[in-house]
């Protein structure tokens, strides 16, 4: 359930916790940013050779000189081979990887990025006060900008399929030397542990290329 999200549990635990006497103004200004957050959509043209940390680090510098750029929230960790939607401890994930055309990336980014964001938000607020949304809406765009540029498989972005091989929507995919598609590790696995053949249609070496490494 949306409820249940890691973006609704940090908006709540930020607002929550701040106890100082702009408390209004803080929440105002917190709602406005989620709102704002919320309705960012990943740009129409996206730069896949830039260095989004560098750029993430530079507006974070902006906005809190003195902040440590770990805080940042840095994609590449949910960003993996090994990180099926169905490996995720909720079923939500999965629900989203099956609708596809880019579910997925989105939720990466409201989950694990929309959330980090609140309590920078709240870390520059303790220490400068208020400042101009814009600015943060800039550091969210980027952020944004940085999941949907990763080098997603094209899998992501068309209808969703189930791997033929455990039934579960696909993300990181890998197509066969005979032209099936199947969750990367799925066919790993059954190469190395099984046949080195096709599961599909038994086509000997069907990661061939990796043979030529």
């Amino acid at each position: 359930m949306m409820s249940h999200m890691k973006d609704e549990h940090a908006f709540a635990k930020v607002a929550y916790f701040y106890h100082r006497k702009d408390a209004d103004v803080f929440f105002q200004y917190l709602q406005d940013f989620r709102r704002r957050l919320l309705a960012l959509q990943p740009s129409e043209v996206l730069n896949l050779n830039l260095n989004y940390q560098d750029l993430l680090c530079q507006h974070l510098k902006a906005l809190h000189p003195t902040l440590d750029p770990s805080h940042l929230p840095d994609m590449r960790d949910y960003l993996r081979v090994e990180l099926e939607p169905s490996q995720f401890d909720a079923e939500y994930p999965e629900q989203l990887a099956e609708k596809g055309y880019g579910a997925f990336p989105y939720f990466l980014w409201k989950e694990y990025g929309i959330a980090q964001l609140y309590y920078l938000f709240l870390f520059a607020w303790r220490d400068y006060g208020p400042q101009s949304l814009d600015r943060w809406i800039a550091l969210g765009q980027t952020l944004l900008d940085s999941v949907y540029a990763y080098d997603w498989p094209p899998s992501v972005f068309q209808a969703a399929e189930p791997c033929p091989i455990c039934l579960q929507t696909m993300v990181w995919t890998r197509t066969t030397v005979c032209g099936h598609v199947f969750h990367v590790h799925c066919l790993t696995k059954h190469v190395l542990r099984h046949s080195n053949t096709c599961p599909l249609c038994r086509c000997p070496r069907p990661m061939a290329d990796d043979d030529d490494d």
